[in-house]
C-alpha cells in the first residue's frame, strides 16, 4: 500500500493538481463577490462575449471607430477567445466566467513551468520545486500584479518553447521541432513577448555550440530539422501574418512615445538583479511589493545568489550546462537593462523587428528568471548539495510569505459597477442602440484613477459590458481618433455637438469619476446633446437628431443599412447617387455592387462556422466599385453608377486574407497534431553531449 501511496504522489498528476491548488489559493480573493477589474490589461472582456467574439472574429475593429484594425487585434485575441467560448458553453454565470478568464492564464502558465523544468531535468520532484521557486517570486508577482492575463499565454508557452528547444539541442527529434511550431501559435498572443524567446533560443544555439565545441561542418548534420521550425511556424500562425500585407496599405500608428513610458532609472543592474519591475518600484503600488523590497529579503535573496554563483563558478569550468545557461543569462541581464547599457542595446535594435521592445524589463525578465531557475536546478540536480537545497526551500518559503503579506487582491479588489453605471450600460445595450458610436470624455493619456474605488487605478469595467464602439482619447495614440473627430478634444472652442454628430457619433460619456483627470467642459450646457443618463460618477448624453449622420448617408439623408457583421454592411440607396460611409477614410473598405455578389453565386455558399463566413473569399472574384478620392472630412465616399441595382456591401478587404491564413493554418495545425500522435520515436537519436 505504501508503494502505491508512494507512487501516486510520485505522480506528475500529484505535482500538478497541487500546483492547481496553490494558484487557486494565491487567485482566492477574486472569488468574492463582484467582477475583476484591476490593473493593465486584466478587465474581462468575457463580461460581453458577443462585443469579444467581434472583436476576436473580424480585422476590422469597431472599438475606437473603426481605427484599430490591425492583425494585432486578431492575433491577441483570437485564441483567448476560443478558451472564453468553451467555457462560456459550460459556465453561464458571467462573474464566475470573468474570473476563470483571469485566474486560467495563470494556472496555464505554472503548468507550463513546471512541465518545462520536467524537460530540462527529467525529475518530477526537482521540477515542482522549482516550478514553486518560479511562483513566489518577485518577478511573477508583478506578473500578477500587473493583471497580465493573455500574456501569461504567451509568456507559458515561451517558456515551454525553450526548454523544447534545449531538449532537442542533446536529443535532436524532429517531434520536438514540430512541438516547438505549436506551442508559437499560443507564444504569439503577445508578439514581442515571444519575439524574445526566439532571439533566445538563437542566441542559445550560438552558445551552445560554442560550449560544446562542434564543428561548423556537423552543425548541419545534427540539427538541420531546425530548418523546418520558421517554415512550419509561419504557416501555423498564417491566420494572423497574411492580412497583414493588405492591412498596412492604410495602418494608424500612434505609439511613437511608448517607449518613453517607462524612464531609464528603472532599468538598472541592481533593479534587474533583484527582478524589480517599474511597477514595484512606483511610489502607489509601493505596498504591494513591501516585503520582496525590504532590506531583510534583498540581503537573503543577495547571500542566495551569490551562493548559486559560487556553484557555478566552483563547477563551470567542467559543467558544461552551467556554462551555457550562465552565458545566455548575462547576455539577457544586459538586454533587460534597455538603454542603460548602450552597447549591447544599439546592437539589438539593429534586429529587425526589434521596434516592438518597448519595456526591456517585462520582455526579458520571464526568460531571465526561468534561465536563474535552470542554474538553480542545475546545481542541485549535478551536485545534490544539501545546506543549498535547504537554502532554496528557504527562498520559496519567504516568497510564500511575501504573497500572503503583499495582498496585491486587496488592493485590485473586486468591483460591483454603481446604479449610475448600470443604467448607461441597460441604455447603450438597448437593441435599438447598441450599435451606435459613443464618444467618451475627459480627454486621458494613462490609467485613469476612480474615485467610486478609492482613488486606485482601474480600468472601468463599463468599456467591457457595453457593446458599443468608444473613442477613447488617449496621447499615447492618439491615431485612435479619426481626423474628423480629432477637433472635439484639441479645440476648446469647437461646437461639439455639430462635429460628434457629422461624425456619426450618437452618445457622448462622460466620467466624473476620473479623480485624476476633470472636464474641461460642460456638456449638460452644450445646445444639441440631451442628458439621458446623470449619476454621481458618470453621465451619458445623446446627440440631437438635428446633427446626427448615420453610418452611411446620401448628402444630408441618412439610409437603410444593415449589419451584417463588422466587417460587412449592406446598404440601400438610389443608384447615381453619393454614398458616404461614415467611417475614417480607409483603402481596405471596398463597395460592391450585391447584384454582382448575387452573379458570383455568393448566397448559394455554405461554408461558415459561428461567425466566421468562409464564403466571403469569393468576393476577390468581384469587382469593386471605384472609390471618389479623399474628402476634407477623410470619410470613405462613393458615386454610385445609373446601372447599379441599389443595394450595395461595404466590406472590410483584409478579412478575406484572414479566411484564407486560417484554412491554411488550420490544415498545418491538423497535420502537425497528427504527426505527434502517430509518429513513434526513433531509438536512433542519441544524446549529443555529455558532461
Amino acid at each position: 500500500m505504501s508503494k502505491i501511496l508512494k507512487k501516486i504522489l510520485n505522480s506528475h498528476f500529484s505535482f500538478i493538481l497541487f500546483i492547481i491548488v496553490t494558484t487557486l489559493l494565491i487567485f482566492r480573493p477574486l472569488f468574492s463577490d463582484g467582477y475583476p477589474s484591476w490593473a493593465d490589461n486584466s478587465t474581462p472582456p468575457v463580461l460581453n462575449m458577443t462585443r469579444f467574439n467581434s472583436k476576436s472574429n473580424f480585422t476590422y475593429s469597431e472599438q475606437y471607430h473603426g481605427l484599430v484594425y490591425n492583425s494585432n487585434e486578431i492575433l491577441i485575441n483570437f485564441l483567448p477567445n476560443k478558451i472564453a467560448t468553451i467555457f462560456n458553453i459550460f459556465i453561464l454565470d458571467p462573474r464566475i466566467l470573468s474570473i476563470i478568464w483571469v485566474v486560467f492564464p495563470y494556472i496555464t502558465l505554472n503548468i507550463c513551468l513546471y512541465f518545462s523544468f520536467f524537460n530540462v531535468f527529467r525529475d518530477k520532484r526537482l521540477s515542482f520545486l522549482l516550478t514553486l521557486f518560479y511562483i513566489f517570486s518577485p518577478w511573477n508577482l508583478s506578473l500578477i500584479a500587473y493583471g497580465w492575463s493573455w500574456t501569461s499565454y504567451s509568456i507559458a508557452c515561451g517558456i515551454l518553447f525553450i526548454s523544447y528547444f534545449i531538449r532537442y539541442l542533446e536529443y535532436p527529434k524532429f517531434k520536438d521541432v514540430v512541438t516547438m511550431s505549436l506551442l508559437s501559435v499560443f507564444g504569439f498572443i503577445n508578439i514581442a513577448n515571444f519575439y524574445v524567446v526566439l532571439l533566445s533560443a538563437f542566441i542559445f544555439l550560438f552558445i551552445y555550440i560554442l560550449v560544446n565545441k562542434i564543428k561548423l561542418s556537423e552543425v548541419y548534420l545534427l540539427y538541420k530539422n531546425l530548418l523546418f521550425l520558421p517554415l512550419i511556424i509561419l504557416l501555423i500562425n498564417l491566420y494572423w501574418i497574411l492580412p497583414i500585407g493588405p492591412m498596412s496599405r492604410e495602418l494608424n500608428s500612434g505609439f511613437d512615445n511608448l517607449p518613453k513610458i517607462y524612464p531609464t532609472s528603472i532599468l538598472t543592474y541592481l533593479n534587474t538583479f533583484f527582478f524589480s519591475t517599474n511597477f514595484s518600484l512606483f511610489e502607489e503600488f509601493s505596498s504591494i511589493f513591501k516585503f520582496f523590497n525590504s532590506f531583510l529579503f534583498r540581503i537573503f535573496y543577495i547571500f542566495f545568489l551569490l551562493a548559486v554563483l559560487w556553484y557555478i563558478l566552483k563547477n563551470a569550468t567542467h559543467d558544461k550546462k552551467l556554462k551555457t545557461y550562465l552565458f545566455l543569462y548575462l547576455l539577457l541581464f544586459g538586454l533587460s537593462l534597455g538603454v542603460n547599457f548602450s552597447l549591447l542595446w544599439v546592437a539589438f535594435q539593429s534586429l529587425p523587428g526589434a521596434f516592438m521592445i518597448r519595456s526591456p524589463q517585462l520582455k526579458f525578465y520571464p526568460i531571465l528568471f526561468f534561465l536563474l531557475t535552470l542554474l538553480v536546478g542545475r546545481v542541485i540536480q549535478k551536485y545534490n548539495p544539501k545546506k543549498f537545497i535547504y537554502f532554496t526551500f528557504s527562498v520559496v518559503f519567504f516568497g510564500v510569505i511575501g504573497f500572503a503579506r503583499s495582498g496585491p487582491f486587496s488592493y485590485w479588489s473586486n468591483v460591483t459597477p454603481p446604479c449610475d453605471y448600470r443604467e448607461v450600460i441597460k441604455v447603450l445595450n438597448n437593441s435599438d442602440s447598441k450599435y451606435f458610436t459613443v464618444a467618451e470624455f475627459p480627454e486621458i493619456w494613462g490609467t485613469p484613477k476612480i474615485s467610486w474605488l478609492n482613488d486606485r487605478y482601474a480600468t472601468p469595467i463599463l468599456n467591457s459590458m457595453i457593446y458599443n464602439p468608444l473613442i477613447i482619447y488617449n496621447k499615447w495614440n492618439t491615431a485612435v481618433i479619426p481626423e474628423y473627430l480629432k477637433e472635439v478634444y484639441t479645440n476648446p472652442s469647437t461646437d461639439i455637438p455639430a462635429i460628434l454628430g457629422r461624425g456619426g457619433v450618437k452618445y457622448v460619456l462622460v466620467h466624473k469619476d476620473y479623480s485624476n483627470f476633470r472636464v474641461k467642459k460642460d456638456f449638460s450646457s452644450m445646445e444639441g446633446l440631451s442628458k439621458v443618463v446623470g449619476g454621481e460618477n458618470v453621465d451619458l448624453f445623446e446627440v440631437s437628431e438635428h446633427f446626427y449622420k448615420d453610418l452611411f448617408y446620401s448628402e444630408v439623408k441618412n439610409l437603410e443599412h444593415e449589419r451584417i457583421n463588422p466587417i460587412m454592411q449592406v446598404v440601400k440607396i438610389k443608384p447615381g447617387e453619393q454614398l458616404t460611409f461614415n467611417r475614417q477614410y480607409d483603402v481596405s473598405l471596398k463597395l460592391y455592387d450585391e447584384k454582382d455578389i448575387r452573379n458570383m453565386g455568393y448566397y448559394d455558399c455554405n461554408f461558415s462556422i459561428g461567425d466566421l463566413n468562409f464564403c466571403d473569399i469569393l468576393l476577390l472574384k468581384v469587382n469593386p466599385l471605384s472609390k471618389e478620392p479623399l474628402d476634407k472630412d477623410h470619410k470613405n465616399n462613393w458615386i454610385l453608377p445609373e446601372n447599379s441595382s441599389g443595394s450595395y456591401v461595404v466590406y472590410y478587404e483584409p478579412q478575406i486574407y484572414f479566411y484564407i491564413g486560417l484554412i491554411i493554418s488550420f490544415v498545418a495545425f491538423i497535420l502537425n497534431v497528427l504527426y505527434l500522435l502517430l509518429v513513434r520515436d526513433s531509438t536512433k537519436n542519441k544524446r549529443i553531449v555529455l558532461n
